[in-house]
């Protein structure tokens, strides 16, 4: 899956508030953003001790210069939670010259918590007991699990 970090403005994509995002990515990595796909949001860098907050679908990525940006787009950004105002924004960017990618989403429920425990690890470790895998398949699998869950209990509800 893919990750899209929002360092600077996890509040506002943890509340759902912001629903568009810029992003100075080369073409290469922004022909990723389709339409549909699935991405989850990070707080920050992994390397960084980032931890994911849920996943978004991408509406639209394009590109769009700072200068033709509209309050509407502002606001969806984060706006005025982030910045004074919309001029503000664009400064801080950069300039209304500069061209970055808009990624426009939909937030997405995460599935709880418990399904993604049974749907990754209980399931696939029952069909192993029943075809009598052997035990180091099971072990590793249980090693990813313990990792799963060490990773990812903060979110757990």
């Amino acid at each position: 899956m893919l990750h899209v970090s929002f360092a600077m403005t996890s509040g506002a994509f943890t509340d759902r508030s912001k629903t568009e995002t810029r992003r100075f990515w080369k073409p290469r990595h922004a022909e990723k953003f389709r339409p549909g796909v699935v991405f989850m949001g990070i707080t920050k860098d992994f390397r960084a001790d980032g931890k994911r907050m849920h996943p978004a679908r991408v509406i639209f990525c394009r590109k769009e210069s700072l200068g033709d940006m509209t309050e509407d787009s502002f606001l969806r950004d984060g706006g005025t939670r982030y910045w004074p105002d919309r001029m503000a924004y664009i400064a801080a960017m950069g300039g209304p010259h500069r061209v970055p990618y808009v990624i426009r989403f939909e937030h997405l429920t995460l599935p709880s918590f418990q399904d993604q425990i049974v749907d990754e690890f209980v399931i696939p470790l029952a069909n192993m007991a029943l075809d009598g895998s052997n035990k180091s398949n099971i072990y590793d699998l249980c090693d990813k699990a313990k990792a799963f869950m060490e990773k990812n209990a903060e979110g757990a509800p």
